[in-house]
């Protein structure tokens, strides 16, 4: 842990199953969420707050990231932003996951370029559609 490796591919992540990262405060739920990703062949990475997050974004270059907006260390409009400024992860789709209601939040957040704004709690059902729409628009336009 710690060292950062830039695969061939770039931006690309070179594993066959999609990776996707999860950034989630609540150890259970981070837990539960990387689990059940596991479940469905999806390989689940995770960190507790934002600044461990973009680490990780900027080192795993995942193909899907799922975000709290209230975190420590950075919150998620800073992570979206990181994420979003940087050329190698700006393509990330990115879906937020929150108890936040605040309609100003969510629009702060669509305007950052989320690709999907979800409330918890929000039924694994529904989560597992918006990864699968996100990651088939993901590689449309990565092959367009």
């Amino acid at each position: 842990s710690g060292h950062c490796i830039e695969n061939d591919l770039n931006s690309y992540s070179y594993y066959a199953t999609p990776t996707i990262l999860v950034i989630e405060e609540h150890e259970i739920l981070r837990e539960t969420l990387t689990t059940m990703l596991s479940l469905q062949g999806y390989r689940a990475i995770a960190a507790s707050n934002g600044a461990t997050g973009v680490g990780y974004a900027l080192c795993e270059y995942p193909d899907l990231i799922i975000c709290d907006v209230q975190l420590s260390c950075l919150n998620g409009f800073q992570v979206f932003s990181a994420v979003r400024c940087n050329p190698k992860t700006k393509h990330i789709p990115m879906i937020v996951l929150t108890a936040c209601i605040y309609e100003d939040i969510r629009l702060q957040a669509i305007n950052l370029g989320v690709d999907a704004y979800l409330f918890k709690p929000c039924p694994f059902t529904t989560l597992l559609s918006e990864i699968e729409r996100c990651l088939m628009r993901s590689s449309q336009l990565l092959l367009s």
